[in-house]
């Protein structure tokens, strides 16, 4: 068998903008057209729930996770996460996703990414993304391992979800435990992906395409899915 095609496929955007609404959808149409699939958190932190083959237990993050939910949590402690998180996306697309279609006698697969590399530089200051956040790609961990670059872990595509502010505080619900965290970061945000964007090279950029975060679920999920189409064999 061939080498399998492996596409990465990101959602970007703020706080109930309806990324995760839409990898749910796009995720059960792959499925029906039998292709492999894997959702990954790609930026931020992620559950370590092991509740799922994109989300399997580890050790580091149960660690880091404590951290990040204390007072005390600083920005470097989200750039080691966001660190962490890009190698994880290349273990996925290059080693599990690969495994997973053999296993399945399948010939490709897609890779499904909650937040990525506009995510990661979106919690750098302006200064520190002009150089593409090189605090994040491209160099060493505190262990000394090689960090990705981010032309090895920028997505194929990237479907950034844009709705008005106004729109995203009024599908906060009131009795989220987590309401004023999401309001705050909807309102402190408002900038942050046009400003990432910007630092990206011209090359990457029509990777991104902007999506009418407004419309409805249904209209979103078929735009989204006649794009993917033209990736599929």
């Amino acid at each position: 068998m061939e080498k399998p095609s492996i596409k990465t496929i990101a959602f970007e955007g703020l706080h109930r903008s309806g990324k995760g609404t839409q990898i749910e959808i796009l995720n059960q149409k792959l499925e029906t057209l039998g292709i492999p699939t894997v959702t990954i958190r790609g930026a931020g932190s992620r559950p370590n729930s092991d509740s799922s083959i994109g989300d399997p237990y580890s050790l580091w993050w149960e660690k880091h996770l404590k951290v990040l939910r204390s007072p005390d949590a600083k920005k470097l402690d989200w750039i080691d996460g966001a660190r962490r998180l890009a190698r994880e996306l290349v273990v996925f697309r290059d080693r599990v996703l690969p495994k997973l279609t053999k296993e399945q006698q399948k010939d490709e697969a897609i890779l499904l990414v909650d937040r990525s590399v506009l995510s990661h530089l979106a919690i750098l200051e302006k200064n520190e993304i002009s150089n593409l956040g090189e605090n994040i790609y491209g160099t060493k961990d505190i262990n000394g391992r090689n960090l990705p670059e981010i032309k090895d872990v920028f997505p194929d595509l990237i479907f950034y979800m844009k709705a008005d502010t106004e729109i995203l505080l009024s599908r906060l619900e009131k009795d989220d435990p987590k309401y004023e965290f999401r309001r705050r970061n909807i309102l402190e945000n408002v900038d942050s992906f046009q400003k990432a964007i910007e630092a990206i090279p011209e090359k990457y950029r029509d990777r991104i395409i902007q999506v009418d975060a407004s419309a409805s679920i249904e209209e979103i999920g078929n735009y989204i899915f006649n794009i993917i189409k033209n990736l599929l064999k």
